[in-house]
């Protein structure tokens, strides 16, 4: 006797150690019995439980969950198991099996529960980043700890060409189109290999050989010990951007050489007056250095007329779009210049300025 219930003693210490909350019901799914961590759940001794639904105590009903494992295993005789959310938000991976009579007749069930939360915050987690980077306009890989590719979202094969399972397991220099690869390769590693994130322009290769450039970021995801797991490296396609800045930078070779080859003095200020941009004709007939003129405005050379006339030629010139008028300027040296001014509103560098030409 004693035999026996230091065995059923060792069973119930062994039922109470468990993580899951185990229990066993009737057929009209009552609680029969309970382990510590169920009844612990409601704050109840596990004597309370036994004869009331599990249905009402834990999910608050008047009748069976949906897809309820207990009321399955009742109707089929078999093992059931599901995922079944309470009202307090916790997610719970239930499992049921059938126990029996001596006969084989069913007599009772018994049901484990498992507390899925953390892991199923952790998917719908994962599903919201996932259709963020697959809806992504960035080319987004990830590669093992060893470099091998192991994802890629819909971007990179739009911008490479590649499909998942061709790229798959490769390292990404397959990508890289710099005359030194395995150099280019060393200077990432060197960077994420330290845990810090690489950032920089490269020019990158798509599967039918054309080539690109791009902004590039690798960044390494890290354990709590700080070595990393994986790297994700981030294609921007710049190509166009580049193209622009050409232009622009050709663009503004050609106004600096048509601006500073002109036979006239050229004078751009801003709707206040400050001189923006002069020309070299401009300081060569002023005898001021350009850095000098930039500092000045209409006033500090035309030393002849009050402030009140340069106000009203300015309030005209905003009315009228263009004027021409007669004045004199000064020199650094004191010297006086009769000079004509036609002087026009012009978009300079998205703003509204004033160009003369003298």
């Amino acid at each position: 006797m004693s035999s026996k219930l230091n065995s059923q003693h060792q069973e119930s210490s062994l039922f109470d150690a468990v993580t899951e909350l185990m229990m066993t019901l009737d057929l009209n799914l009552r609680i029969q019995w309970t382990n510590q961590k169920a009844s612990q759940l409601v704050n109840e001794d596990p004597e309370n439980l036994e004869g009331r639904h599990c249905f009402q105590i834990w999910h608050g009903r008047g009748s069976p969950c949906e897809n309820c494992p207990a009321l399955m295993t009742k109707q089929t005789g078999e093992p059931q198991e599901s995922e079944i959310k309470t009202p307090d938000g916790r997610y719970w991976h239930l499992r049921s099996y059938p126990l029996r009579s001596q006969e084989g007749d069913l007599e009772s069930i018994a049901e484990i529960a498992l507390d899925i939360t953390q892991s199923k915050k952790a998917e719908e987690q994962n599903r919201f980043l996932s259709a963020i980077v697959e809806n992504s306009y960035d080319s987004v890989i990830v590669t093992d700890s060893s470099f091998q590719i192991t994802y890629i979202n819909k971007e990179t094969e739009e911008l490479f060409g590649y499909k998942i399972d061709e790229i798959q397991g490769n390292n990404p220099t397959i990508l890289h189109a710099e005359s030194n690869t395995q150099e280019a390769f060393r200077k990432i590693y060197e960077v994420v290999a330290s845990g810090e994130t690489y950032i920089d322009e490269a020019l990158r290769k798509r599967k039918d050989g054309s080539t690109f450039v791009c902004d590039l970021r690798v960044m390494p995801l890290l354990n709590d010990d700080g070595t990393a797991y994986s790297y994700v490296g981030i294609h921007r396609d710049i190509t166009e951007r580049k193209r622009a800045e050409a232009a622009l930078q050709e663009s503004e070779k050609k106004f600096r050489n048509i601006f500073n080859n002109s036979s006239e003095a050229i004078f751009i200020h801003d709707t206040n007056g400050r001189f923006l941009e002069v020309n070299d004709v401009a300081c060569e007939r002023l005898g001021y250095m350009r850095e000098e003129l930039l500092g000045m405005t209409p006033m500090d050379i035309n030393t002849l007329e009050s402030e009140q006339i340069i106000s009203e030629r300015i309030r005209s010139l905003h009315q009228e779009g263009q004027i021409c008028f007669e004045t004199t300027h000064a020199r650094k040296d004191g010297h006086r210049i009769p000079v004509e001014v036609t002087s026009r509103l012009i978009d300079y560098q998205g703003m509204c300025q004033d160009s003369c030409r003298f």
